[in-house]
């Protein structure tokens, strides 16, 4: 089925699966039959690929240290910890970016730095690092500063 909207995009509804696929993957693990409809119209095939997906682990993680820049990132943080430096962690105003930066604030604070957050007006600031974000961290005296779903890559 093909759907229009307003910014003329065109929207494809993918097909319903095999309901009996839904229906024996929906037994085996335990979910609704609709969370397992759309699992399978997002690619996922099986119980096992299903179950794995609602029930990870932390072995089912990537190495994080094969992000470029981790290991400097790493040790950039560890050097402001051991020298009681103030980090200020820079966020987003949506719900992921208000996760990263809570996360990020709790951790950091449980290891005894000394921690501030930062979340941009997206209204005024736009998206991004913004030059009011900079200078809330200079007020705060940050000599470090993290950012958490800024958009940046």
């Amino acid at each position: 089925m093909i759907l229009k909207s307003r910014v003329k995009m065109r929207w494809m509804v993918a097909p319903d699966p095999d309901y009996r696929v839904v229906d024996q993957i929906s037994k085996e693990v335990n979910l609704p039959s609709l969370i397992v409809k759309i699992l399978v119209n997002r690619g996922m095939t099986g119980a096992t690929e299903i179950e794995k997906f609602i029930n990870p682990s932390m072995t089912d993680l990537c190495d994080p240290f094969l992000i470029p820049g981790m290991e400097a990132a790493v040790e950039r943080t560890l050097q402001a910890l051991r020298e009681n430096e103030t980090i200020m962690i820079y966020g987003d105003y949506d719900v992921d970016g208000i996760t990263a930066a809570s996360l990020m604030f709790l951790v950091l604070n449980k290891l005894g730095a000394n921690v501030h957050y930062y979340l941009p007006n997206r209204l005024v600031e736009g998206y991004g690092l913004s030059e009011e974000g900079i200078l809330e961290a200079e007020k705060k005296k940050a000599s470090l500063i993290i950012s958490v779903d800024t958009g940046i890559t």
